[in-house]
């Protein structure tokens, strides 16, 4: 899979028209090899080596349709859409191809997916471009209101093991005996805690609550 992954994605001519060839016209390829001789083909930078493919791709619609299986055909239409070339050429080819074809909804349904794929890289684009000129504009600065910072949840405090030694224990209400090892206690709201078989499990956010009651909601924690 790696090879013919390597061998589709190479920046030459030849390579695509033989990658174009195995992934279309080969039917012994299995999905697994066509899959990566598909993702080889597509590569973002060269978008210039794909331009010539936009209009093999919607040439060979029909009959890879009619004479590929159900997944494979879907693997072909969906995986070699010249998306790639997001502009609005290839919009406008798919419109044509559906307004002159009658096309099973199944196929009509990819190629509006493709076509919707293509118009959001076009509306991304732009906002980037729209964005990237405000900037220029104000001096590289973000000039936009930022939303208020009310109505989040106050995170989850989680207390770390460590020794108490007399008065001045880290852990408010621990008992302050020198020298001891306290397990680590998470103090959080009674409704946040993960709650399994009626149990609260605390393995993943800070270990497990020591021996005693929970000081988030006054009943007893689990033990080991």
């Amino acid at each position: 899979m790696h090879a013919a992954y390597a061998h589709a994605a190479r920046p030459t001519a030849a390579a695509k028209a033989q990658a174009w060839a195995s992934a279309v016209e080969d039917v012994a390829l299995s999905p697994a090899a066509r899959q990566a001789v598909i993702s080889g083909f597509t590569q973002a930078d060269q978008r210039d080596l794909l331009a010539p493919y936009t209009e093999r791709y919607f040439a060979a619609l029909d009959g890879v349709w009619r004479s590929r299986g159900a997944e494979t055909a879907r693997q072909i239409v969906t995986g070699l859409y010249p998306v790639l070339q997001a502009d609005r050429e290839t919009m406008a080819a798919t419109d044509a191809w559906l307004a002159a074809h009658d096309a099973p909804p199944a196929l009509r349904r990819l190629l509006s997916e493709g076509r919707a794929r293509t118009e959001q890289t076009l509306r991304v684009r732009a906002a980037d471009a729209a964005a990237a000129a405000a900037g220029a504009t104000t001096g590289g600065t973000d000039t936009r209101p930022r939303p208020p910072l009310t109505g989040r949840r106050a995170p989850i405090v989680h207390a770390a093991t460590a020794r108490t030694r007399g008065a001045d224990s880290p852990l408010p209400g621990a008992r302050a005996r020198a020298g001891s090892r306290l397990r680590v206690r998470a103090y959080a709201c009674w409704s946040r805690l993960p709650v399994w078989r009626g149990r609260f499990r605390l393995r993943g956010l800070a270990g497990w609550c020591g021996r005693g009651r929970c000081r988030a909601g006054g009943r007893r924690s689990p033990r080991r």
